[in-house]
């Protein structure tokens, strides 16, 4: 993939100007930063990662959409070189998934980077088992990519999603991490899933904290990957590399 294949021309989305932004994943057994989720807005603020996915998916620009992304997450490397970064992906938007793949693949070794290091985090929300999202998963394992599955708990799959894809993460939906504060069946939920990761060699990661109180329970349930506004908000690479490094510290 060459650098023309991967910046889009000036009118994608309208001519919006995309950036991104880096939330922190916060390992709980040490409180350092484990690695960042990769959040895309417009550079005025006006437009967050939904309504510019929407936007996309309606001018039938997700595919380049994605691969500016990509191309951004590239040229910040120096927030999250040697950490695992999760990049969020539209499968319905690719026609080719193994050529995609392979691109993806060709583009980040020519910059020096382990693909490895790079999760692709396929959503719950498009169908998997049978769908697009599977064939996707597959082909972004096969060129080297970390996959994690994403919205666990409220997408159109299911456990089937779990068996068929066989992700190196699963993101418990934020929606049922906070539940477990108070829900007796939210907990059980969460903590079937933290005994299923540990017996399968995969990493959980709880969404959504938003409270001390909601951090507790998830620990509290053995869950030790977290991220969510408590953890620390979406921040912009300026050139400062200071608010992406250390540990986070005093969650607790």
């Amino acid at each position: 993939m060459s650098s023309r294949d991967v910046r889009p021309s000036g009118d994608l989305l309208g001519g919006r100007t995309v950036t991104i932004a880096f939330q922190p994943i916060v390992d709980m057994s040490n409180e350092d930063i484990f690695g960042y989720e990769v959040l895309v807005r417009d550079s005025g603020g006006s437009t967050g990662a939904n309504g510019l996915v929407r936007q996309a998916l309606a001018r039938g620009e997700m595919n380049r959409l994605d691969r500016r992304v990509l191309t951004l997450c590239i040229r910040q490397r120096t927030v999250w070189a040697g950490l695992p970064l999760f990049v969020n992906i539209g499968p319905l938007s690719h026609p080719d998934v193994d050529v995609m793949a392979r691109a993806y693949r060709r583009w980040v070794v020519a910059h020096g980077l382990d693909p490895a290091r790079i999760v692709f985090e396929i959503s719950e929300r498009v169908p998997i088992v049978g769908g697009p999202g599977l064939a996707c998963a597959r082909a972004l394992r096969a060129a080297g990519f970390g996959i994690a599955l994403d919205d666990v708990g409220t997408g159109l799959s299911g456990l089937g999603a779990l068996i068929e894809v066989r992700p190196d993460y699963i993101k418990v939906d934020g929606t049922i991490t906070r539940a477990t504060a108070q829900d007796p069946w939210a907990q059980q939920v969460v903590a079937g899933l933290v005994s299923l990761a540990a017996n399968v060699g995969i990493r959980l990661i709880a969404e959504g904290i938003e409270t001390g109180e909601h951090l507790r329970a998830v620990i509290r349930l053995g869950v030790r990957y977290v991220q969510g506004y408590y953890l620390g908000r979406p921040v912009v690479y300026a050139g400062d590399p200071t608010p992406f490094t250390g540990r986070v510290g005093g969650l607790r």
